[in-house]
């Protein structure tokens, strides 16, 4: 994992009716020649009833305090008993943010995203175009089209936008839904747009 710019990461664990069970942030240091860091953590918590289902979720902020990076896994807690972890093994994200690329130019007032998703749609896509202060210069959410072959699910869309003078803003895509009520991946990549 990449630490967020604070060398922050936020650990959640949320419920099946979207309640937060628990929130961890710890500070990590990264390896300056791979700019990631392993993470292993113990993470104590306490449910109603027997067996519940529920989301591990970990993510960082940049240094504009937006989300940087957000991955999540569904995960069956039991009250009691030991622990069986099965980490995916797969290391490429959810999300991908095919075009446009980190730090291009977009000039005008209309913005062309397209990414692709893995596996067979769920929930919509939010997608929303957010300037370092934390302003919403546009959002919608897209509904990808599935791809049999590939087991991906692509989407593209238009934004629209003003700006008055060249502005760095990120294009934040998150996508939520399942059986828990909360956030599941999240992509995100900064563009600089022009008037």
């Amino acid at each position: 994992m990449q630490p967020g710019a604070n060398g922050q990461v936020r650990i959640e664990l949320v419920g099946q009716d979207g309640r937060l069970l628990l929130r961890k942030l710890l500070k990590v240091q990264d390896s300056v020649a791979q700019r990631s860091v392993a993470l292993e953590v113990s993470l104590d918590f306490e449910i109603p009833r027997a067996v519940e289902a529920g989301r591990l979720i970990i993510s960082t902020e940049d240094e504009y305090g937006r989300l940087q990076a957000l991955n999540s896994v569904d995960v069956v807690l039991l009250a009691r008993g030991r622990s069986l972890i099965s980490p995916p093994s797969d290391s490429e994200g959810n999300l991908v943010i095919g075009t446009p690329k980190r730090g291009e130019q977009v000039q005008g007032d209309l913005i062309v995203i397209s990414g692709r998703v893995k596996g067979p749609p769920g929930a919509p896509l939010l997608i929303e175009l957010m300037t370092r202060e934390g302003k919403v210069l546009a959002f919608s959410n897209v509904y990808p089209n599935y791809q049999e072959e590939s087991d991906t699910s692509v989407f593209q869309i238009e934004l629209g936008y003003n700006v008055k003078e060249p502005t760095w803003a990120q294009i934040a895509m998150l996508e939520s839904g399942g059986a828990i009520p909360a956030p599941k991946y999240f992509a995100g990549i900064e563009v600089l747009l022009l008037p």
